[in-house]
């Protein structure tokens, strides 16, 4: 079996980028031969492993019906010198291309959907494109979990036509092991300065901390992606300046090796207020055996098991999130036994290899285009 996998987007790197790149490196170790069409562009060109053939597509960045056909026929003439059994879109962006060129090629087609398919980001031209590419051209909708499973049918998607394969990561020999230093305890927060991570609950159960717990640390690593996130984080830090307990708050910069951070941390933080499809930090934590503390919303339960490999607590609910927090800070063995049991878990369920073979099995099950 011969598996193309198309992506377009040129503009941004963002997780989805990096989970393709985790993909394609298991990938060519499995039982069936992938390539990759995109267009130009250095940090995609990276992403590919050496002996993956790379297929560059014309640049339609700012889409135009012109740039889409031209896409269209340079994946046709692709499979016309070595034909390919499956066309797979990456991203909600590549489905209309994955199902125009499987319907041309005679092929399966199949898209990969990494959010809320009315997530904010989408368009409502995308999301007219991306159900008709679903009826048309895309034999399956991969979803990246159970819970993005449940969105689409809620809008719609035929069920049938919708799996569930989670992403994964690498794995590593063995996890980083506690920090030497025993006191004190240090919670951290990873992911982007903005609304929809839950960066003000986070600064509120700070403060709701500083009244009962014993001594703590909060490092804050990422960075404002947008105006928006910006200001939100100008207000924060002038917050956390005005604080008696501002001397206990630490802001990283951008962490290239969330690894390095996770390890000098104890517990990880994750307080989204939105949907969050299934957060890549959260599966990092696990590697790393790290417990987290975050709240239940989209497929967070599908990676922390509540009182097993970390603790949950209602979206808003920030003085019940700050007594969760409490609890791991006066208990740091229960926390050191959270984060054993989240790496085994992480071995068993969120490996990139699992990933790939997964995969692998839904594309047996790809009917082709008559």
């Amino acid at each position: 079996m011969r598996v193309l996998v198309v992506h377009t987007e040129t503009r941004y790197f963002s997780g989805a980028q990096t989970m393709l790149g985790y993909f394609l490196a298991e990938a060519a170790t499995m039982p069936w031969r992938v390539a990759v069409a995109a267009a130009p562009a250095p940090r995609i060109e990276r992403l590919v492993p050496a002996g993956v053939e790379l297929i560059a597509l014309p640049d339609n960045q700012r889409f135009t019906p012109a740039g889409w056909l031209r896409q269209v026929a340079a994946v046709i003439r692709a499979h016309r010198r070595d034909p390919f059994d499956l066309v797979h879109g990456w991203t909600a962006r590549d489905w209309d291309l994955a199902a125009s060129a499987a319907r041309g090629c005679r092929i399966g087609g199949l898209g990969t959907l990494h959010d809320h398919p009315h997530a904010p980001a989408l368009s409502p031209r995308r999301r007219r494109l991306m159900r008709a590419a679903a009826r048309w051209g895309l034999d399956r909708i991969v979803c990246v979990s159970s819970a993005v499973r449940r969105e689409c049918i809620a809008v719609g998607y035929p069920a049938a036509r919708l799996a569930v394969v989670r992403n994964g990561l690498p794995d590593t020999p063995a996890p980083p092991g506690p920090r030497g230093e025993p006191s004190p305890p240090r919670l951290g927060f990873l992911g982007t300065f903005s609304e929809r991570k839950g960066m003000r609950g986070l600064i509120e159960m700070a403060a709701r901390l500083a009244t009962g717990a014993p001594d703590w640390e909060l490092w804050i690593g990422g960075e404002p992606q947008d105006a928006a996130g910006e200001r939100l984080t100008a207000e924060i830090r002038r917050r956390i300046d005005g604080a008696p307990w501002g001397r206990r708050v630490r802001f990283m910069a951008w962490v290239e090796r969330p690894e390095q951070f996770l390890a000098a941390v104890d517990v990880l933080v994750c307080p989204s207020v939105d949907f969050d499809p299934l957060p890549t930090v959260l599966i990092e934590a696990a590697r790393a055996g790290r417990p987290v503390v975050a709240t239940r919303t989209g497929g967070v339960e599908e990676v922390v098991v509540d009182g097993e490999t970390g603790w949950l607590f209602p979206m808003g609910a920030w003085a019940e999130g700050a007594d969760v927090l409490a609890r791991c800070l006066r208990e740091p063995g229960a926390s050191r036994a959270a984060g054993l049991r989240a790496r085994e878990r992480f071995h068993s369920v969120f490996t990139a290899a699992r990933m790939a073979a997964e995969y692998g099995l839904v594309y047996r099950d790809v009917r082709p285009h008559p």
